[in-house]
C-alpha cells in the first residue's frame, strides 16, 4: 500500500500537475481539475504497481473516481505511459525494461532457393 501511495504522488511530479521540470523534462500541461489528475496518478500507480508485481488498490480507486466523475475524455495517455516509466526510472525500477540486442540478421547465401510464393501472390504477380 504504501509502495502504491508513493507511485501516485511521485506520478502528481511525473505528470505536470505540479507544474513543468526542467530537470525531470516534465512537461507543461493545461490545468485539469482535481478529478482529472487523481485519475491519471492513479492509473500511473496501478501501471507501476502492476508491472512490479505489487497488490494495490488501484482498480477500486480508479472505479470509483470514473463512475463519479466521467473525464477520461481528457486523458493523456501518453503522458500516463511517460509518467509510468518516469516513476519507475526514479525508483530504480528499470530492470525489466531491460531486453537483449537482438541477433544480426543472417546473410542470403547465393545458392539458396528463394522461397516460394503463395499461389494468390502468384497470381497477382502474374498479371
Amino acid at each position: 500500500m504504501q509502495f502504491a501511495t508513493l507511485a501516485h504522488e511521485l506520478a502528481h511530479l511525473c505528470l505536470g500537475h505540479l507544474g513543468p521540470d526542467r530537470a525531470l523534462k516534465v512537461p507543461w500541461r493545461s490545468p485539469m481539475n482535481h478529478a482529472q489528475r487523481e485519475i491519471e496518478a492513479e492509473s500511473v500507480a496501478y501501471l507501476v504497481c502492476a508491472r512490479n508485481g505489487v497488490q494495490s488498490r488501484s482498480e477500486t480507486y480508479l472505479k470509483n473516481h470514473i463512475e463519479n466523475h466521467t473525464t477520461v475524455d481528457q486523458l493523456d495517455l501518453y503522458q500516463i505511459m511517460r509518467a509510468a516509466g518516469q516513476v519507475e526510472a526514479l525508483l530504480g525500477l528499470t530492470a525489466h525494461m531491460k531486453y537483449d540486442k537482438p541477433a544480426a540478421p543472417r546473410q542470403m547465401d547465393l545458392f539458396e532457393p528463394k522461397p516460394k510464393l503463395d499461389l494468390l501472390n502468384q497470381d497477382l504477380l502474374d498479371q
